[in-house]
């Protein structure tokens, strides 16, 4: 078993470009499902940067003019870019019942959003929760520098990139007849501080991998795979070659193409949610490129008339119907990766 890394100058050029511009001259490197040349169906970019100067001020300002040029792009759409955290709200509990609710009982939550939080649930719980303390930055944000908090007080973003709390950009690129998705993680150094760990407790670092892994084998039991992927990665690649030898056949498998489509619906979804709208001709391309996709699942049986229902997609049904078929999708992708998470874990 190799575990050969991809290198991002190995990327499409529309990809590759993205990642070093936004990496402000930092050093760079893949991460995650597409970092792996032996994994086929990676879902998305992820890569880190290592930008490093003198003073914060000077990060900050070369961070802020990557993201104001990357923004004119008009093939391009920031859909996230978080950094910093509010440390009054910060969450640490579990998602269970009883954790949402002690954790709702902060004062600075107001009693609407308490109920709102309570009420919901799975994904859209986390989101609410992290949405709370993650501090977010848009473009008007960017533009004047700060942030307001639940509070109304002012976080700027020259503090807030030094949080020891992730500190990334989310995108969706338009790559030749598809949208993809792109995530620049930043691991910043200035005035000799850093804004992580460079010494990090592996033993924390595996506890929290098994604690993601038992939330996500609640949710959604793929992500509890790739998990269980880089937890026996970590506890090493030769004393565990043979489980990461199975996973990857999974992962390139039918159920990971499955994946992968699904995935690719998540981010048309995404985008056709943006303030600016992308062209309509480009998105029915994208979709045409998804059906052939469609074409090459068989160990994973999927119902007839798919190709059909992608082709009679129109600007008007696009959200309903692409949410239609994403959640068809993933049913069948749990389905098949239950039986093979259950199978890794006697």
């Amino acid at each position: 078993m190799a575990l050969n890394e991809r290198k991002v100058e190995q990327l499409n050029n529309a990809v590759g470009e993205i990642i070093c511009r936004l990496a402000v001259k930092g050093r760079n490197r893949l991460i995650g499902s597409n970092s792996l040349r032996s994994i086929q169906y990676g879902a998305d970019y992820d890569a880190e940067a290592y930008p490093k100067e003198k003073t914060c001020d000077k990060v900050a300002s070369m961070i802020k003019s990557a993201y104001l040029k990357t923004s004119k792009n008009p093939d391009v759409w920031i859909t996230d870019f978080k950094a910093g955290w509010d440390e009054r709200l910060v969450y640490r509990g579990d998602f269970s019942k009883a954790s949402v609710e002690e954790y709702v009982q902060n004062p600075l939550i107001k009693p609407a959003l308490k109920k709102k939080i309570l009420r919901a649930t799975g994904d859209d719980q986390e989101k609410m929760i992290g949405d709370l303390w993650k501090m977010r930055w848009d473009l008007n944000a960017m533009k004047r520098g700060y942030v307001k908090m639940i509070d109304g007080t002012r976080r700027y973003f020259k503090d807030a990139i030094m949080d020891r709390t992730p500190c990334k950009i989310d995108l969706i690129a338009k790559v030749g007849d598809r949208f993809a998705a792109i995530s620049e993680n930043y691991y910043i150094t200035c005035g000799g501080t850093k804004n992580w760990n460079d010494a990090p407790d592996t033993t924390a670092i595996e506890a929290e991998f098994e604690d993601e892994i038992r939330y996500y084998t609640k949710v959604n039991k793929f992500k509890a795979l790739k998990r269980l992927f880089s937890l026996l990665k970590l506890d090493g690649e030769e004393k565990n070659k043979a489980q990461l030898e199975r996973l990857i056949v999974f992962f390139n498998s039918n159920v990971g193409l499955g994946n992968k489509i699904k995935n690719e619906l998540d981010i048309l979804e995404e985008l056709l949610r943006q303030p600016r709208k992308p062209k309509w001709e480009d998105v029915k391309a994208n979709i045409q490129y998804i059906k052939e996709e469609f074409s090459q699942v068989y160990e994973m049986p999927v119902k007839d008339g798919i190709s059909k229902f992608l082709d009679d997609i129109t600007p008007t049904t696009a959200l309903k119907d692409i949410a239609k078929i994403r959640d068809y999708l993933v049913d069948k992708v749990n389905a098949y990766s239950a039986d093979f998470l259950r199978e890794m874990l006697k």
